[in-house]
C-alpha cells in the first residue's frame, strides 16, 4: 500500500512508501505547506516517510519524517499567505533563502516566510516539524516574526518549544475532541516566546507554565521541592524563582498548593490517619499539615475528615 492515512481526533496522519507513496507524499506537502519542488536523495522505489497534519484552533501543525531529501521553491510568491516556524528533533540540514542560509537542527528555529524562495537540504535523514501561521495573526499577535527569514537560536528557549511541538505531535492519537482550545494555547505560549525572544525580552513565561505543569502532574509530593522542581526543568533555582515573579502566586506556594489538594484527596479516601496523610504529601509533619490545611480551606484536616466520614 503506497500510502496509509490514520485519522485521529484533530488531524490525520499519513505514511508513504515507494514510488507511489513518494509521488503522492510530494502533493500533500505542497497542499499543506507551499508550492515546492521535492527531490529524494534515494530512488523512490525506496520511498519511506510520514505526515501528519492537524489544524489546531489558528495554529497548523505539521510534523514530517523523512529519508534525506532536498526541497526548493525557485521564485517567490508574493501571494502566498503566513509564515512558518521550522523545527527540527533530529537530522540536520540547512535551509538557504539566496543570501542568507540558516542550520536547521534541534538548536534554532527557523521563520520561513511562506512569500520566499528557498533552499532546503537535509544532510541527515529528519523528523521536522512546521507551525504555520496566517498573516492576520502574525500582523495581530507576532510582529516580530515579519520580513525576512529568521534564525532563532542563542539564548532563546528554543529547546522548551521544540519538546512542546513535538511532545504534542506524538500525543495526537490520544487527544480528546475538546482539547483543541488548550492545545491551541500552549503552542501560542511557545510562538509568543519565540517572538518576543527576537526583541530580547524574556523567556520567564514558558519557564512558569513548564514549571506549573510539572508541580501538577509530580507523582511523589514527598521528593518535590524547589530544588528538585529546578533539577527536573534544567534551570537554576534562582531563574525558577524569577518566572514566578510579577504572576499571583509563587514557586512555593504553587508545591503548597499541589500538596494540599493531594493532602484533601488521600483525607477524603479514609484509609490513612492525619499524620500518614502529611507525609505522604510532603509536609514535614500533621502540625504542619494543619496550619496551611485550615489557612487554604478553613477547617483543619481531622475536622474535614470527620465531616466526610459523616457524609458517607
Amino acid at each position: 500500500m503506497p500510502v496509509r492515512r490514520i485519522d485521529t481526533v484533530i488531524g490525520v496522519q499519513h505514511r508513504y512508501r515507494g514510488r507511489l507513496g513518494y509521488e503522492a507524499f510530494k502533493e500533500d506537502v505542497d497542499r499543506s505547506l507551499v508550492d515546492q519542488q521535492i527531490r529524494a536523495h534515494q530512488p523512490p522505489d525506496n520511498f519511506d516517510a510520514s505526515l501528519a497534519h492537524a489544524p489546531i484552533g489558528s495554529i497548523d501543525l505539521l510534523v514530517a519524517q523523512v529519508p534525506r531529501l532536498e526541497s526548493r521553491r525557485s521564485a517567490a510568491d508574493s501571494d502566498a499567505p503566513g509564515v512558518f516556524l521550522l523545527f527540527a528533533e533530529r537530522g540536520e540540514g540547512t535551509i538557504d533563502f539566496g543570501a542568507d542560509r540558516a542550520p536547521i537542527d534541534r538548536n534554532h528555529v527557523v521563520v520561513v516566510p511562506a512569500n520566499k524562495r528557498f533552499f532546503v537540504d537535509y544532510s541527515v535523514p529528519p523528523t521536522v516539524a512546521f507551525l504555520g501561521l496566517s498573516d492576520e495573526l502574525v500582523e495581530q499577535r507576532y510582529p516580530m516574526l515579519r520580513g525576512q527569514a529568521k534564525s532563532i537560536g542563542g539564548d532563546a528557549p528554543v529547546d522548551w518549544c521544540r519538546r512542546t511541538v513535538f511532545g504534542m505531535a506524538r500525543s495526537m492519537k490520544s487527544f480528546e475532541p475538546d482539547s483543541t482550545a488548550e492545545l491551541e494555547s500552549v503552542l501560542h505560549s511557545s510562538v509568543a516566546l519565540l517572538s518576543r525572544s527576537l526583541g530580547g525580552q524574556s523567556r520567564l513565561p514558558l519557564l512558569r507554565f513548564e514549571a506549573r505543569r510539572a508541580i501538577e502532574n509530580w507523582t511523589e509530593l514527598r521528593t518535590l521541592n524547589v530544588a528538585s522542581l529546578s533539577m527536573e526543568l534544567g534551570v537554576s533555582q534562582r531563574h525558577l524563582h524569577r518566572s514566578f515573579l510579577g504572576s499571583t502566586t509563587s514557586v512555593a506556594k504553587a508545591i503548597r498548593k499541589r500538596r494540599l489538594e493531594e493532602a484533601r484527596f488521600l483525607l477524603s479516601s479514609r484509609q490513612r490517619t492525619v499524620t500518614e496523610v502529611a507525609y505522604a504529601v510532603g509536609f514535614s509533619g500533621p502540625s504542619h499539615l494543619t496550619t496551611w490545611f485550615r489557612e487554604h480551606y478553613g477547617v483543619t484536616p481531622a475536622t474535614y475528615q470527620e465531616d466526610v466520614t459523616d457524609l458517607t
